[in-house]
């Protein structure tokens, strides 16, 4: 099975052309990508054909943008396709979407309930259209909705909340005690509009209401409709013998209204009594189902570490009326269990890293529904551990491991982080991984990934009969001879020469070189080094200069060749810069190189170029420099060609 990708002027991604063999590792791909290579941009496409949108250039509008996504010759469909989201790459064409609406009910639907269910309340809700219109015969401003009106007096809850509370009303209206007439001439929103401008001046007012004397003194914004409530107040003794229970006369309005037209309302009535078994039934059957919501949350909540619950307290609502999904958030380390006040208070309680596990959850409603699809699923997965602290990440790790089981996945992870890269692809044995490179017209290559094992065993040590192995070597076996002899011993001092410009530092060899490193590791390949007594100088330029001509961008040992040359001649020609000033600097072993540069831009305090480039020298090259088997992800970071840029920039200055 092959996977081929081209995309042209994406995001940022001038062209990327490349076919991934997913008969590898479970059909599981990993790409480490450099911040700002192609990683973003990648997962972007992705995402525009799951969405169905078009890709853009955002450095230059006026190119042509275009991607293709070939699984096994044919064009993988839309549908095929799901891009991990989170609160920053939810980019829909009409603005941003709410990635709860999305996950939530994709992971909740139950097509077949649904149709039925919406084929059974179809005439129930053509009824209540009708009850609208009529009802707003009633009503001086605005449009009301019957039912809504009918739910402020019969407060049933759930799915059929409205259906519920129009069934009460019809059977209290049919023995309805008051005349009809008592709401005669009076407008629904004169008494009970929607903004309850006359419930607060009736509650605020009400002796005054009772009193025609005191009414001159009320100084109310709508004196019309104050007015209007003096004249309801003095023709209507039924109202004013209850007006300060304005909730009762709402109820009872309702009832008369229902009253006058009875015949329409048992029609609903009566349709309402046969379906409503067929409709539990329905309800009944959805809950049910949606248990793996509650099982899903267990799963999360026994895997990754936060300090919070999520209940889904509208399931059927969800599914059924389409209602917005609505999660009750509970902190789970409170002695009292509290609810936290809000979603967006939630969210701005929580830490960075929890907030992203509350995204991850989401996202995992979403990819454990399409475990059952019947077509292929490409999940792209794009820097999921970012903030998590290492409990989580290792949680994640395990959960990417569950997702590479399943046959019906092809997971393309990318990510930035480079433990996290190895970490992956020890763990979870994928060996299908690449490392992203992007060259000046901002095409992006993908070459086979390295470093995921102990680098100075199994690269440079392996490599020892080679110059250029021997001299990328020089810091680790300095950090070595540092932790076993001390740094005031001759071998550390002798290698501190190789890496700084010394008095000795002309006159050393690679001969010296190799004595050191056969005392201090174990070389299972020591005859095939020799050297005699080459210089160390012309051979690190040499090397150097061999570099510069090779067009592989990847390889540690380049880089690590370039930087130290880089440092020496910079060394190199800011003391002889010091001496032609008569300045002798004295040697000095710890942070030498900023020691020469604060001396050399104190002597040329004109030079702005040359001190821009050595400040750049100083920035690059002493983390490079000092690489160990844990943390050399700026040295994979930083580009080649950055480190010829330098190297050329300093050999300017000689």
């Amino acid at each position: 099975m092959k996977l081929e990708i081209l995309l042209n002027n994406c995001f940022g991604i001038g062209k990327l052309e490349h076919s991934f063999d997913l008969s590898i590792d479970n059909n599981t791909v990993m790409i480490y990508a450099p911040n700002g290579t192609m990683k973003t941009s990648l997962a972007r496409t992705f995402m525009c054909l799951e969405k169905k949108h078009n890709a853009a250039d955002l450095l230059d509008e006026t190119k042509v943008s275009s991607y293709s996504f070939i699984l096994d010759g044919k064009e993988i469909d839309p549908i095929q396709v799901y891009v991990y989201k989170t609160e920053n790459n939810q980019i829909e064409q009409d603005g941003i979407s709410m990635i709860e609406r999305d996950n939530i009910l994709s992971f909740l639907s139950s097509p077949n309930e649904v149709q039925h269910f919406q084929e059974i309340i179809k005439p129930l809700d053509d009824l209540f259209f009708k009850f609208d219109e009529e009802f707003n015969k009633s009503v001086n401003h605005g449009n009301y909705v019957f039912f809504e009106e009918i739910l402020k007096v019969y407060k049933h809850h759930g799915i059929l909340a409205k259906y519920d509370s129009v069934y009460d009303a019809i059977k209290h209206a049919k023995d309805l005690s008051i005349s009809n007439c008592i709401f005669e001439g009076i407008l629904y929103d004169e008494l009970f509009d929607k903004h309850c401008v006359s419930a607060k001046y009736i509650r605020d007012y009400y002796e005054e209401l009772l009193d025609a004397n005191k009414r001159k003194k009320v100084k109310v914004e709508s004196k019309k409709r104050w007015n209007r409530i003096c004249i309801i107040i003095d023709t209507h003794s039924y109202i004013k013998e209850r007006i300060n229970d304005l909730e009762s006369l709402r109820r009872d309005y309702l009832l008369s209204f229902i009253n006058k037209r009875l015949n329409s309302f048992l029609s609903f009535s009566n349709l309402y009594v046969k379906k409503k078994k067929e409709l539990f039934d329905i309800i009944k059957k959805v809950i049910e189902n949606s248990q793996i919501w509650k099982q899903m949350i267990l799963r999360f909540k026994n895997r990754f570490i936060v300090p919070y619950d999520l209940e889904l307290k509208n399931i059927a609502e969800i599914i059924l009326n389409h209602d917005t999904p609505y999660v009750n958030y509970i902190h789970s380390n409170s002695t009292e269990n509290k609810n936290y006040k809000s979603k967006e208070f939630f969210l701005n309680f929580i830490s960075t890293g929890e907030k992203r596990a509350y995204y991850l959850l989401l996202n995992m409603f979403e990819i454990e529904k399409r475990k059952i699809h019947k077509e292929k699923q490409i999940i792209v997965i794009d820097d999921i551990a970012e903030s998590f602290d290492y409990q989580n990440k290792y949680a994640i790790i395990e959960y990417l491991a569950d997702l590479k089981e399943c046959k019906n996945f092809i997971l393309i992870i990318l990510t930035h982080n480079f433990d996290f890269y190895r970490t992956v692809h020890s763990r979870l044995n994928v060996s299908n991984i690449f490392i992203a490179h992007k060259d000046k017209e901002r095409n992006i290559s993908l070459q086979k990934g390295l470093y995921v094992r102990d680098i100075i065993k199994n690269i440079l040590i392996k490599n020892i009969d080679k110059s250029k192995f021997i001299i990328a070597l020089i810091p680790f076996v300095r950090n070595i001879v540092e932790y076993t002899k001390g740094d005031k011993s001759q071998e550390y001092i002798k290698l501190t020469s190789y890496l700084h410009v010394m008095s000795e530092t002309p006159t050393l060899t690679m001969t010296e070189l190799v004595r050191i490193f056969y005392a201090n590791i174990y070389l299972t390949n020591k005859t095939s080094i020799n050297y005699t007594s080459q210089k160390y100088l012309g051979c690190l330029f040499n090397e150097a200069e061999e570099v510069f001509k090779s067009n592989d961008i990847i390889a540690i040992e380049n880089k690590l060749v370039l930087s130290i040359a880089i440092r020496i001649k910079a060394e190199l020609f800011m003391k002889q810069k010091l001496i032609d000033m008569k300045e002798i600097p004295q040697e000095y072993r710890i942070n030498q190189t900023k020691f020469l540069f604060e001396k050399y831009r104190a002597a040329y305090p004109a030079k702005e170029k040359e001190c821009v480039i050595l400040r750049k020298v100083l920035m690059m090259t002493s983390e490079i420099i000092h690489i160990n088997n844990f943390m050399f992800e700026p040295i994979i970071d930083i580009s080649l060609e950055e480190f010829k840029k330098l190297y050329e920039e300093i050999k300017s200055l000689e």
